[in-house]
Parts: structure tokens; C-alpha cells; sequence
């Protein structure tokens, strides 16, 4: 069960009209998204291992990857083309 509010909500909603799918598919593929994202960073931190990388360096790069979000830049445009104020 997720709870969201509700600027996330309208986003999803919108998203889900302009593709043409329902809310919940939507949900599913973000969630499809992050999970694919978490895998990548794990599998990164096994191979920074692998090749005698720290405990330090590899925390250090899963901050890194983990923090990223888009830019803000970004976010305005999916705002303006979804119209969400």
C-alpha cells in the first residue's frame, strides 16, 4: 500500500492521462523504474568490490547514486507539459 500526497497524486494522474494508461500502471512503472535503479546501484557496488574498492569508496558512490534526483530543470519542463502548476 502506498500513501501518497497530493502533488504526487495529480503528477501520476496526469501522467496517466497524457499516455493513456490507468493510475496504477503508471505507479507500477515508476516503482518498475526504482526498483531497476536500486539493482543497477547494487550491482555497481559489487563490482567496485570485486575490483578492490573500499568500504568508504563504495558507500560513498551508493550516497552518490541513491541522492540523484532529477534536475530541477527537468522537473519544470514534465511539469508544463503534464500542466501541473
Amino acid at each position: 500500500m502506498l500513501t501518497l500526497s497530493g502533488g504526487k497524486l495529480a503528477f501520476i494522474d496526469q501522467l496517466a492521462k497524457v499516455q493513456g494508461d490507468t493510475r496504477s500502471q503508471v505507479i507500477n512503472a515508476l516503482l518498475d523504474m526504482a526498483i531497476a535503479k536500486m539493482v543497477n546501484v547494487a550491482i555497481e557496488a559489487d563490482h567496485m568490490f570485486a575490483n578492490g574498492a573500499t568500504d568508504q569508496e563504495v558507500e560513498t558512490s551508493l550516497m552518490k547514486a541513491l541522492a540523484t534526483a532529477p534536475e530541477p530543470h527537468l522537473v519544470q519542463q514534465y511539469k508544463e507539459m503534464l500542466k501541473i502548476k
